[in-house]
């Protein structure tokens, strides 16, 4: 049995198809009620997220449902990016806010303790604070120095020594060694500072400044030589270079000269142990008693005394040093060098001296004390 359409059945068919279909989009377009666009949001805000069905989500049309999943976790991945990054913020300003304040308990904590264990030079006196040894620009006042107070305190331990032994003339006898020493030093000083010395200097440099002697290594034995830096260092922050140019050049040409520069170190070492016991060694000198002339560490502490080789070490060192009056040096280049950066120089000149043993006599020793 074959089924068959007549024309007007198929007529019929189609114009009810049409008819339908006219319906439906008249519906759509003119018939269906229009939704309010806040409540939409307002919805979906509050509904919980699902998975997309027709690649929408948030109002953005994506191609695939698997798209839009993608789009959504790049989404929420930046928003948790920006919180964490934003807590990272907060906990790096409090953590600082945290560090400051532990750093300033850190700062005092270690300044207290550098005050507690100040290591107090062998030249300093025992009244002097610690906050003055921090602040000293790396050279201590005299006046807290022993060198101060030095002349004084050895004429009342004489005093007081010859008291206990019942000796009459114990005042006397510390009176007369004060004396000598202020009469040699106004000598010197008439000497240094006379109208032809080359630094200009009319009056002497108030009591307590720095004051660097330039000597030669050979005139270190010299008891004239010491008794000048007694009579300078007891009244000066006195600093000494003693010039091994000449020795040096000597090693250099003999078998003695190492071209290891660790033996080269060693010996300028033992050579500076060496300089610095001769220096320290007392000498009579005239109606001075040995001890006067001493250079112990508290008149010239061991931390002063510098042993160089060459002009420029000698000016590199005096620039260096703070608030330097007065450079005694006996080379005409380091007057030179030192007076075109305005330090006040005074020049004396090497000369042979001998005493009457045969010994070396210092130059700048034979001229001011004679």
């Amino acid at each position: 049995m074959s089924l068959s359409w007549s024309d007007e059945q198929l007529e019929a068919l189609i114009i009810s198809v049409s008819l339908a279909f006219v319906s439906i989009v008249a519906y759509f377009v003119f018939l269906r009620p229009a939704r309010n666009n806040r409540a939409v949001v307002v919805e979906q805000q509050q509904r919980p997220q699902q998975r997309p069905q027709h690649g929408i989500i948030n109002g953005q049309r994506y191609p695939t449902a698997s798209a839009a999943m993608a789009a959504r976790d790049v989404q929420q991945i930046t928003e948790g990016t920006a919180t964490a990054r934003v807590a990272a913020s907060n906990n790096a300003a409090s953590a600082s806010t945290t560090n400051q304040a532990n750093n300033i308990m850190n700062d005092d904590s270690v300044h207290s303790l550098i005050a507690a264990h100040t290591r107090r030079p062998p030249h300093c006196s025992s009244s002097t604070s610690a906050a003055i040894l921090q602040h000293h620009e790396g050279v201590i006042p005299f006046r807290y120095t022993l060198a101060s107070t030095h002349e004084s305190r050895k004429a009342k331990e004489q005093q007081q020594q010859q008291t206990n032994n019942n000796t009459e003339s114990s005042s006397s006898s510390s009176l007369t060694q004060q004396m000598i020493n202020r009469k040699d030093r106004a000598r010197m000083f008439t000497k240094l500072f006379a109208s032809g010395n080359t630094a200009g200097i009319a009056t002497p440099p108030s009591r307590g400044s720095n004051v660097v002697v330039s000597i030669p290594e050979i005139d270190v034995g010299c008891a004239k030589l010491k008794r000048v830096l007694f009579l300078l260092g007891s009244y000066y922050n006195l600093f000494i270079l003693i010039d091994t140019a000449a020795a040096v050049s000597a090693d250099k040409l003999s078998s003695k000269y190492s071209t290891n520069s660790v033996e080269n170190y060693k010996q300028e070492k033992q050579r500076c142990k060496e300089l610095i016991l001769l220096l320290r060694r007392g000498n009579g000198f005239g109606n001075v008693d040995d001890e006067a002339n001493v250079l112990s560490e508290e008149i010239l502490p061991s931390h002063r005394i510098l042993i160089t080789a060459s002009v420029s070490s000698r000016v590199a060192f005096v620039r260096q040093l703070p608030k330097t009056e007065i450079v005694i040096d006996c080379e005409q280049e380091c007057y030179t060098q030192l007076t075109r950066f305005g330090f006040k120089v005074i020049l004396y000149k090497l000369s042979n001296y001998n005493d009457d043993d045969g010994n070396k006599l210092s130059s700048i020793g034979k001229e001011l004390l004679g």
